[in-house]
């Protein structure tokens, strides 16, 4: 340091802040308790005293190397994060169930995740704020309404998806190197990576290379033009045009068909009519759809090399993102392909420098002759046709890489389907599935799509089962007994939810929701007389008036279904529109 880094520094006009250094010495345990003594480290007049703590990059290192202040800054980052999300929002009031999910999937969990994955507790407390449910709610039961997968498979997807990009890296990146070297998974001694490797065989494969630094090969500035029509019906003007002319038409298309992913070109119109070619790429656990379209259009540019003195084509596809991408590459998954494009094409223009390339866009599936003919060549090379080149093209003479993209679904859909396997196995699946069959998915987040906040609490609370009713609150001795007053049955969701009424023990319908006679949803009749339809999905039940609470007209639910009963139950009651008896209205008031 004082040799050779401090005098380099100053020779290229750089300074360390010195008293900012950390000194920190990792040994084991054992011998820091002993006999070891760490020793301060002098540079200049800056004196720096050993510590049992370094911060590096956002991350907190020990001399045990056990990480657990980092775990415990982790806990109190997320543990902050989540306590500034329940500011804006309570069961009672604040931001619906879509809004707190996102917010918690993009503020929370990446400042949980970053340097060491963690935490369970957080997590449980970020999903009882987004659904509104009560504190005894079962964890894996939160998650299944949060639409959130289980703390242990959240974080192996996060290890995974980090996986992916370690083996994406360029070549110019060392770590790009030790990857490819730890595919070989020892038996002992395994490090971070091998542990990687070993978890998810997938990575043993060849991974394709994104570079962000890449330079692709320089192409005339009018060789290639994009035209993307603002509306189908220019779109089919364009196309009638073109071939009213005379022009030579180019049809490509990329398609993943039963598991597999193919591309195909086709000479529609023009010079060349009927010249097809097909490309078959390999498992959609492999490649992508996008990938398939950019070999599509490789596969035009093999159809023009082919056709002799064509100066002037029209290229037909409808996949607007590729066709962006071929003009303007990025680093992005499919890079190679990218750059392939440009490769063959420079070669083709070494001969035919007056070559004009229009891309153009065409609407999908509304019965052009051409576009539908290059979707079922697609999804033949899909199945695994292909048919030979007219030109050169190294790259199709192996296999193609595994595409990131396509290994990071493949990684999310195998993870969505371990949450749901785990659900089906859980104790509270039983009583969840008796209101509808959903698995973990976003069919839970549609559910709460059209209810604002107060409904979303009380429609997972009546999921759930707790819920401020007699059968609840008597398990935690919080009620007398757990039977309704009125009706002698157990005061229980499944009472409301149920198909037909229970009966009470003298073989009377009992009263089961109850609303003043101001509430917009219940019919006016007289009391203890009659029974009328207020709407197709409640019938109301008139009851005598009882004491203390008086009440006077009551409400039975019958509907298709136990859910659309507890939706409906939810909204009434989020407007302070008692749903049973008036104990439970009077303990949301008090």
């Amino acid at each position: 340091m004082v040799d050779s880094a401090l005098p380099c520094s100053r020779r290229i006009g750089l300074e360390f802040d010195l008293p900012k250094f950390q000194l920190i010495h990792f040994v084991s345990p054992r011998r820091h308790k002993t006999h070891y003594t760490p020793l301060p480290l002098k540079i200049g007049d800056i004196v720096i005293q050993p510590t049992e703590t370094a911060k590096l990059l956002g991350v907190m290192l020990d001399f045990k190397l056990s990480f657990r202040s980092h775990v415990e800054l982790a806990q109190s980052r997320g543990t902050k994060a989540t306590l500034a999300l329940s500011r804006i929002s309570t069961p009672t009031f604040g931001l619906p169930h879509s809004y707190m999910r996102q917010l918690f999937q993009t503020v929370v969990v990446p400042r949980m995740e970053y340097g060491l994955p963690a935490l369970g507790k957080v997590q449980r407390q970020a999903c009882k704020l987004i659904t509104g449910a009560l504190r005894t709610t079962a964890t894996d039961t939160l998650d299944f309404h949060a639409n959130v997968l289980p703390v242990h498979i959240r974080l192996n997807r996060s290890a995974y998806n980090a996986a992916t990009r370690l083996a994406s890296l360029p070549s110019s990146n060392p770590i790009r190197h030790t990857f490819r070297r730890c595919r070989r998974v020892p038996r002992f001694h395994r490090s971070p990576i091998h542990q990687l490797i070993h978890a998810f065989p997938i990575f043993r494969s060849d991974f394709e290379t994104i570079d962000p630094q890449r330079r692709l090969v320089p192409l005339p500035a009018a060789s290639v033009s994009v035209h993307i029509a603002a509306t189908k019906d220019i779109a089919r003007a364009d196309l009638d045009r073109v071939l009213a002319r005379g022009g030579t038409c180019i049809f490509t298309d990329g398609s993943g068909f039963e598991d597999g992913a193919g591309a195909a070109a086709v000479v529609a119109a023009g010079r060349g009519e009927g010249i097809r070619r097909q490309k078959h790429l390999g498992s959609m656990s492999e490649h992508t759809v996008f990938e398939s379209e950019v070999c599509g259009a490789i596969l035009a540019l093999d159809i023009i090399a082919d056709i002799p003195r064509l100066t002037d084509v029209d290229i037909f596809r409808d996949c607007q993102p590729a066709i962006v991408a071929l003009s303007s590459p990025k680093p992005q998954p499919g890079q190679y392909l990218l750059a392939a494009f440009h490769a063959v094409l420079a070669r083709i223009l070494r001969t035919r420098r007056t070559l004009k390339i229009r891309l153009r866009w065409v609407p999908a599936h509304v019965g052009i002759a051409g576009n539908e003919l290059v979707d079922s060549l697609a999804k033949e090379a899909a199945q695994g046709t292909t048919t030979p080149l007219r030109t050169r093209i190294i790259l199709f003479e192996s296999p193609l890489p595994t595409s990131r993209a396509a290994a990071a679904a493949v990684g999310a859909k195998a993870f969505a389907r371990q949450g749901a396997e785990e659900w089906k196995t859980s104790p509270r699946h039983t009583r969840v599935a008796s209101l509808d069959t959903a698995n973990p998915s976003n069919a839970i987040s549609r559910l709460y799509k059209e209810l604002s906040r107060p409904q979303c609490s009380v429609l997972t609370q009546l999921r759930t089962g707790h819920i401020g009713l007699n059968a609840y609150l008597f398990r935690f001795h919080l009620a007398p007994s757990p039977m309704c007053p009125r009706c002698a049955v157990p005061e229980s969701v499944h009472t409301f939810s149920s198909p037909a009424p229970p009966t009470t023990p003298n073989g009377s319908a009992p009263v089961f929701a109850s609303a003043p006679p101001a509430s917009p949803s219940v019919v006016s009749s007289p009391p203890n007389t009659t029974r009328t339809q207020s709407s197709p999905s409640c019938e109301t039940l008139v009851d005598s008036p009882l004491t203390p609470y008086n009440p006077v007209y009551s409400t039975y639910f019958v509907t298709s279904s136990p859910l659309d009963s507890l939706i409906h139950i939810s909204r009434l009651y989020s407007r302070h529109e008692p749903i049973h008896i008036y104990t439970l209205s009077h303990r949301h008031t008090q």
